[in-house]
């Protein structure tokens, strides 16, 4: 099992949300150096052809969006079941309409909200479950067109 990856999502009240990642994986540790990945203990060039693309194939998903990052604290959920999240080879897409997001209430206090932790977990074919993204999510307003 590979370690969650760790992104920054912004959803845009009253906007289409899509939120696009592919994962891939190398056999071993690699980091961003100027926007290339590099080997960490040696730090030369992590060649694409080492890198082993995911396989969503027969795999379903949930996204849960959490206050604080408390599991029990659960602001909305998305799903492949709704298609609140489409998987296709190595993507993993999360989707809202214009009507999801402006349905998010926006503000300081509970039940609104402006920053959260969407933890997204996918079920293998197998039944193993699998953390794969720990997305910090922020939530601005947007200004609407009369």
């Amino acid at each position: 099992m590979n370690s969650p990856a760790s992104l920054t999502a912004p959803i845009y009240r009253g906007t289409t949300f899509n939120f696009s990642l592919e994962r891939v994986t190398y056999p071993y540790p690699v980091r961003l150096d100027c926007g290339r990945l590099v080997k960490v203990c040696s730090g030369a060039l992590a060649p694409a052809s080492d890198a082993t693309r995911e396989d969503y194939t027969g795999c379903t998903a949930i996204a849960e969006f959490l206050r604080d990052g408390n599991p029990l604290d659960v602001i909305f959920t998305l799903t492949t079941e709704e298609g609140g999240i489409l998987l296709d080879g190595a993507w993993l897409r999360l989707k809202m309409t214009k009507a999801q997001t402006l349905a998010l209430q926006y503000g300081e206090v509970a039940p609104a909200w402006t920053q959260c932790v969407a933890r997204v977990t996918v079920f293998r074919p197998t039944g193993e479950a699998e953390p794969q993204y720990e997305l910090p999510v922020l939530l601005f307003p947007w200004r609407q067109e009369p």
